[in-house]
């Protein structure tokens, strides 16, 4: 039976990204197809999946502890980042660097089209039902990609008006493209375009998050498949 550290040491050396900027999902789809039992599937996939993967960048500086901040949303430094953070496991549980560095990283969540919270999460997935070394490192890998892609949203959480849903709230904010407009490019660099839009910062006190955190994920889940289903050719429109 394969298991996650048999596909992590298969695709590692692997850099975050390839081609013009896609984010490596080999780690996170691996660990996704064990959890809904396909672990046949697995090293097939990944065998095929690194042929288009590029290596790892090099180091170039090491990252201050105390002087982090001006690290943050370099992608040229980010196998700094990843020696950063294995330091950081390497001195502390890794719930402990969890619970230290989230609050640090979460206003940039939308870091690789959010892909880093994403690859940090599936890594968090897998220590939390067993801790390996190649799990750390690859929580140090994901922790490393949403630093060095570390992209904040225009506007500031404050108190919302009202406790809106996703789902109501979605229907106050209004499109920044006509329904015809015809997306292209990586999702990351269309959202900076976003800096300018001056109603968009406003949209961000919309809803309340305060209450049932599990049922306003599940809202916000559904609220946005729909959007996407319904803008199939322009769901970052």
């Amino acid at each position: 039976m394969t298991t996650l550290d048999e596909a992590l040491e298969a695709l590692r050396g692997a850099g975050p990204e390839f081609g013009p900027g896609l984010s490596n999902h080999g780690p996170m789809a691996a660990e996704a197809l064990l959890i809904v039992g396909r672990d046949r599937a697995v090293m097939p996939w990944v065998e095929r999946y690194k042929r288009r993967l590029q290596e790892r960048p090099d180091a170039r500086n090491t990252i201050d502890p105390n002087g982090w901040r001006g690290a943050l949303g370099d992608m040229s430094r980010v196998a700094d980042w990843t020696i950063f953070f294995q330091r950081q496991l390497a001195d502390a549980p890794w719930t402990a660097v969890l619970a230290k560095w989230v609050p640090r990283l979460a206003p940039g969540l939308m870091a690789g089209a959010t892909h880093g919270v994403i690859r940090t999460a599936h890594a968090v997935r897998s220590l939390d039902s067993g801790e390996t070394p190649q799990r750390r490192r690859e929580l140090a890998e994901g922790l490393a990609y949403w630093a060095a892609r570390y992209q904040e949203l225009p506007g500031k959480p404050g108190d919302p008006a009202d406790g809106r849903s996703p789902r109501a709230a979605i229907t106050e904010v209004r499109r920044v493209h006509e329904p015809g407009f015809e997306s292209s490019g990586l999702i990351y660099r269309a959202v900076k375009g976003l800096d300018d839009e001056p109603t968009f910062p406003q949209a961000i006190n919309l809803v309340d998050t305060a209450g049932d955190l599990s049922r306003f994920l599940s809202d916000l889940t559904e609220t946005f498949a729909a959007v996407y289903l319904a803008n199939p050719k322009d769901p970052i429109g």
